[in-house]
């Protein structure tokens, strides 16, 4: 889908989608919303971790902001609780476990899950974040411009504490294009990525496609997605 946003010079446009696994039968979104949700950091290659930080502070946004709004434990209170409890080890054991094979140990998901008082866990992941520097042509002015592209990538997945399964998972990427001109700032990774978790989950974990947006600055729109 291609969005521009006509009257605003230099203007932006994006290009977003998400897909996911089937919502799952349960728990259903009521329940979500009424349990505490635990989230681990987000996890990303090596050449990307320094953005997890930023990506899991995005989530945690969009998870407050939805509707219904979620209950999160956020990332750093799920390490700081994990390391209180004695659990360091355990937790560290899981995550090279979903490094190695892409799955968490059931015994040791349940008990970090039992010490947060979760029955289920959100676990983000960032899959890939470029920029690349390009040129367009301005017709009507007849110049040449340069511009920016932006593209992340992100995956998220509900896990049930109890059994060790992947009740649902998501994937979703946004490609945000800018000028290059003086004294425009540029978009925010965390801005993108806030817009993007918040269509994951409103469109498909909570499925209401009708309070989705894509407006990344309430004080300076610049971009907005139509369906």
């Amino acid at each position: 889908m291609l969005v521009i946003l006509a009257g605003c010079t230099p203007f932006h446009l994006s290009d977003m989608y998400s897909v996911s696994t089937p919502k799952p039968a349960y728990p259903t979104t009521a329940v979500l919303a009424e349990e505490l949700l635990g989230t681990f950091s987000t996890v990303a290659p090596a050449a990307l971790q320094g953005y997890g930080p930023v990506i899991s502070h995005a989530l945690s946004e969009a998870l407050r902001s939805s509707a219904p709004p979620f209950h999160e434990i956020p990332p750093i209170v799920t390490i700081n609780q994990i390391n209180a409890k004695g659990l360091f080890s355990d937790y560290g054991e899981m995550m090279a476990g979903l490094s190695r094979t892409g799955m968490f140990d059931r015994r040791l998901l349940d008990r970090v899950g039992t010490a947060l008082g979760s029955k289920y866990m959100l676990q983000s992941g960032l899959a890939d974040f470029k920029e690349a520097i390009g040129d367009r042509f301005m017709f009507a002015g007849w110049r040449l411009v340069k511009t920016r592209a932006t593209t992340l990538r992100l995956w998220l997945r509900l896990w049930d504490v109890r059994t060790g399964e992947i009740l649902w998972e998501a994937t979703g990427e946004a490609t945000v294009t800018s000028e290059l001109i003086q004294d425009t700032p540029t978009i925010p990774v965390h801005e993108i990525a806030r817009r993007l978790w918040s269509r994951i989950l409103q469109e498909h974990l909570i499925g209401d496609k009708t309070k989705v947006g894509f407006t990344l600055r309430d004080d300076n729109p610049v971009i907005r997605q139509n369906e």
